[in-house]
């Protein structure tokens, strides 16, 4: 690979780095309100909803995860 593209990739790698860290922070929040949720909405809809993020959000996580490290193993190979 030659300079110029492993750089862009260094560029985007960084940029999803900061994806994955905004979405894991919004996770938290969602799993930190789930968490206060009062017994006797834990079975409503809105609770089921906040659930459902924070699945999502996590699975969102390790996808970028993923993805980051898959481009670091692009970068670093020679």
């Amino acid at each position: 690979m030659n300079k110029e593209r492993r750089s862009t990739l260094r560029k985007l790698a960084e940029e999803i780095d900061s994806i994955y860290s905004s979405i894991c922070i919004i996770r938290r929040k969602e799993e930190m309100t789930l968490d206060n949720v009062p017994e006797n909405l834990q079975n409503s809809d809105r609770c089921q909803n906040l659930e459902e993020n924070v699945d999502d959000l996590n699975t969102a996580c390790e996808t970028l995860q993923d993805v980051s490290e898959l481009l670091q193993s692009v970068i670093d190979r020679r």
